[in-house]
């Protein structure tokens, strides 16, 4: 056991001298991560942008004003700037905007009257899904306005009283669905883009690190230095047994300082220490037990 602690601690120094070691297992995959990371940052984050979205609608016109008072409060960024129809199409149109509304005039009167009452949406330059979320917003209060006034219309041809045609359309606007949706949520234990990015960056180059102990091995079956290690007074098959040993210990130093310092730099968490410790272990094992297929091989 002597012999073999010795040769592990001969091939780590080694390894650790040679430069090239230490640029392919920590230092190229980092710089890559920050590469991928200030290409592919924006799309990585998923996050919603603000909406800014310029709206024309009449002063004076209630469903009007409600609709445009109801934007904000959906749940996403929402920046509203209220002006005139040319000026809405106009911010749309140079970018200004990512999206420009205009309502027209008896907007609520033809509403309730169950006649067409049509609103012009203009999508301007990099509208993404933020447009289209306030998009569904409308088309969800123009189809619950649109069913108030049917209703009232049924209940007029019924004979309801006024006041009951009034309470029926407040009913009908704001009561519950019939049909409801329950949004559900990934598994915690998904990584996300960047998470992907920095473990998929540590599994490529553990196949590098790994293989230096193999390249080792090989080195000195050219240069005699094997055949000299294995005329020593000890098991021969500690040679390769060392070999295989520096590769693991270099995979899973590598391996978790990639994922540590990545990790920290990218704001990924990749959960508890002891799993992940598992993880990595057995990542590195699987990965060195190749070395024996190309030692068999060489």
């Amino acid at each position: 056991m002597r012999n073999l602690f010795t040769l592990l601690r001969t091939d780590l120094v080694q390894r650790l001298r040679d430069k090239s070691v230490i640029i392919f297992a920590v230092i190229v995959p980092l710089a890559l991560m920050g590469a991928m990371n200030l290409v592919m940052g924006d799309a990585m984050d998923g996050d919603l942008e603000t909406a800014t979205v310029a709206v024309s609608a009449p002063a004076d016109d209630q469903l009007a004003q409600t609709l445009v008072g109801v934007l904000p409060e959906i749940g996403l960024d929402v920046e509203i700037t209220e002006t005139d129809a040319d000026d809405a199409r106009a911010r749309a149109e140079a970018g200004d905007a990512k999206l420009g509304l205009v309502i027209p005039e008896g907007f609520s009167s033809a509403l309730m009257a169950g006649q067409p009452a049509e609103i012009t949406a203009i999508r301007g330059d990099g509208a993404g899904i933020e447009s289209t979320v306030v998009l569904s917003v409308i088309q969800g209060f123009l189809d619950r306005a649109a069913a108030s006034a049917v209703a009232t219309t049924a209940g007029a041809n019924l004979g309801l009283a006024p006041a009951q045609l009034g309470g029926l359309a407040q009913q009908v606007a704001t009561g519950e669905s019939a049909l409801t949706l329950t949004t559900g949520e990934a598994s915690n234990e998904q990584l996300d883009p960047k998470g992907a990015l920095v473990a998929g960056q540590a599994g490529l180059f553990l196949m590098f690190t790994v293989s230096f102990g193999v390249l080792g091995l090989l080195a000195e079956r050219e240069f005699g230095t094997l055949a000299r290690l294995r005329s020593m007074p000890m098991n021969p098959q500690l040679v390769v047994v060392s070999k295989v040993l520096s590769s693991f210990v270099l995979g899973v130093v590598a391996t978790s300082i990639l994922l540590t310092v990545g990790g920290r730099l990218f704001d990924v968490d990749f959960g508890s220490p002891l799993p992940i410790g598992v993880l990595i272990v057995s990542a590195v094992i699987a990965t060195t037990s190749l070395t024996f297929i190309v030692i068999k091989l060489a």
